[in-house]
């Protein structure tokens, strides 16, 4: 995998460093072309990703890299005699950010970058689980926007398979269910593939909550 050459890289090979784990990230298939969709993932699943790339989906990509990015640069910021740096090389990498910012939410819970960050790192690592506990503090905060979590649920449903109750559950946690519908219904009528069956499952989890 891309690594820094210097402990505190300039802004350009911290981009550079960032483009390369882009590339081989899920957040790249938002520019796939439909041949290669199709050698890399299931019918269904592609299908999907072409799809919402005439939607939010690149939207919501390079929302994403520009939180991943300004995480980097924060770090990068950082003194390196500072205790986060203990045992480690001291170059500001991806697989730092994570712990990075559970140490700034440690004294500032509510750190709109480092809740972003925190609410991507997941869907970049292709975990089963879309980063709903930063979305859920992003959601009390000004200027969210509904469609990014949304679309954090659906790139992890894509690409790691977890279930729609998992946004479901965020929903009715954050009080956005109502708020939803609209983009809901967008997508279950505009995507294709496993991304319009996710919306439309989704939507009927809130029409019909058994067990909730």
């Amino acid at each position: 995998m891309p690594e820094l050459a210097h402990e505190t890289p300039s802004e350009d090979e911290l981009k550079g460093y960032l483009q390369q784990h882009w590339e081989r990230s899920i957040f790249a298939t938002y520019w796939v072309t439909p041949e290669r969709a199709s050698h890399w993932y299931s019918p269904d699943v592609g299908l999907a990703f072409i799809s919402l790339q005439r939607l939010d989906g690149q939207a919501f990509a390079v929302r994403a890299f520009d939180a991943i990015f300004a995480g980097l640069n924060r770090m990068n910021r950082l003194l390196r005699n500072h205790p986060f740096w203990q045992n480690t090389n001291c170059r500001p990498t991806i697989y730092k950010l994570g712990e990075f910012c559970t140490t700034i939410r440690t004294e500032a819970p509510r750190d709109i970058e480092a809740l972003w960050a925190a609410a991507i790192l997941p869907v970049w690592f292709g975990r089963n689980e879309f980063g709903q506990e930063a979305w859920l503090e992003l959601s009390h905060l000004p200027g969210f926007e509904l469609r990014w979590p949304l679309y954090a649920a659906l790139t992890t449903h894509l690409n790691a398979k977890s279930k729609e109750e998992q946004t479901y559950s965020f929903l009715r946690e954050a009080h956005a269910i109502g708020d939803s519908i609209p983009i809901l219904r967008r997508l279950s009528v505009e995507s294709a593939g496993l991304a319009a069956v996710w919306a439309h499952r989704v939507l009927q989890l809130i029409e019909e909550p058994a067990g909730f």
